[in-house]
């Protein structure tokens, strides 16, 4: 539906809502942040929920399009809620001009372009959805901080440090308890999207398990396993691989099947290509039938029994065979000189042209061998003419 169908006003507990003006029927939800939510549904069937997580945060990124940290950081301390004031809380109207404040400073140095209103509204959306999804609290400045950091397009180092700083008290230090807190409201974005993190308690103990001190842990120790040890966030450094292998892509350079820019996500036309990351992304099903391991091994053992049925490898040379050009091939050339003088000409081997006189000797010696069960003939040959073998240097042998 159209977005003028559509009218923003605030209920008896100053929470924003939207009436549809066709039925009349009032929704929480924005009608743009419902079309957001819409297309992350095409990420549900992915296999593994890091990946799910990190392309759902993606395009929550380019949709909400978060300025940086920085800017949000020194809104935040205009508003006198710097990093002791983490554990207030902020009704709507006072969210709203924070965030306003914040769009309108990465307005002014060039770092955002759209509606800083529209932007506000789903950021707001967001994140009554993700920490007051009834409308019944307030949002606390610590969730609100979350969300930015989480949605920015900083570094996971970078992402961790400034996490690290809102829980921190007043000397640096973290507390296992303020660890916890802070990893609640991180994983309340995933669970929102759809994928449950069982890991907190797990995550607080590893980051505490060195600590001696009553005190905690510092702020700079935190970030640091953060970034590198917490199962929780696992989904954090998907998040900057996709966000890397965007910005480094060349937005000049096209595929070479549809010709559609390789910056973009899912390329219309490349079929193989899609076939191949919903391999490894989906939990695609395949129609072909399971082999057990006994099938397998009467399978290699048939397989090998073959093999030792046909005819010995002779020739070594590789010379022509990369090209495909059967007709210049030595090999070739020289098993149909072979072929035709025993079947044809019936001629022995002392009547054979000199140029390919040894290796008929050695053929016939090595397959003799073979059928003998002996090697003396063919050692013989070997034995008679070695000059001979090397003069020609048309194939080689492995022996």
């Amino acid at each position: 539906m159209e977005l003028i169908k559509w009218k923003k006003v605030e209920n008896e507990e100053g929470y924003p809502c939207y009436i549809d003006e066709t039925n009349g029927k009032q929704y929480f939800d924005h009608p743009r942040f419902s079309k957001i939510l819409k297309t992350l549904e095409e990420f549900n069937d992915m296999k593994y929920s890091a990946y799910r997580i990190a392309f759902k945060l993606f395009a929550l990124q380019k949709s909400l399009k978060v300025p940086p940290l920085r800017i949000s950081s020194g809104v935040f301390a205009r508003h006198q809620l710097s990093l002791s004031e983490s554990s207030l809380s902020l009704d709507t109207a006072e969210l709203e001009a924070v965030l306003a404040d914040i769009y309108f400073a990465a307005e002014k140095e060039g770092l955002f372009i759209g509606d800083v209103d529209l932007a506000v509204d789903l950021l707001i959306n967001l994140l009554l959805n993700v920490y007051d999804g009834e409308r019944k609290t307030t949002i606390r400045v610590l969730a609100a901080k979350t969300i930015l950091i989480l949605l920015s397009e900083e570094s996971i180092a970078e992402k961790w440090q400034a996490l690290a700083n809102c829980c921190a008290d007043h000397n640096g230090c973290v507390s296992p308890r303020r660890l916890a807190a802070l990893l609640v409201h991180v994983t309340a974005l995933p669970k929102y999207l759809g994928c449950q993190c069982d890991h907190l308690q797990n995550d607080v103990d590893s980051c505490f398990a060195k600590s001696a001190g009553m005190l905690g842990v510092s702020a700079q120790e935190v970030a640091e396993w953060g970034a590198h040890h917490c199962s929780s966030t696992r989904w954090l450094s998907v998040v900057q691989r996709i966000f890397d292998s965007r910005s480094s892509a060349n937005a000049s350079a096209g595929c070479s099947a549809c010709g559609q820019p390789l910056i973009q996500i899912k390329p219309t036309e490349c079929l193989s290509f899609m076939k191949g990351m919903k391999r490894f992304f989906f939990c695609t099903k395949t129609r072909k039938k399971k082999t057990s391991k006994k099938e397998r091994k009467n399978k290699q053992t048939k397989q090998s029994t073959v093999k030792r049925k046909e005819k010995p490898a002779i020739f070594t040379s590789t010379v022509g065979k990369a090209s495909g050009n059967k007709a210049n091939n030595p090999a070739m050339t020289l098993q149909d000189i072979i072929t035709n003088m025993e079947n044809d000409t019936k001629l022995t081997v002392l009547e054979v042209h000199p140029r390919f006189g040894a290796f008929f000797i050695i053929i016939r010696g090595l397959l003799t061998c073979r059928m003998l069960g002996t090697g003396d003939l063919g050692d013989t040959v070997l034995e008679r003419i070695p000059t001979t073998l090397l003069q020609c240097g048309l194939v080689g042998f492995n022996d």
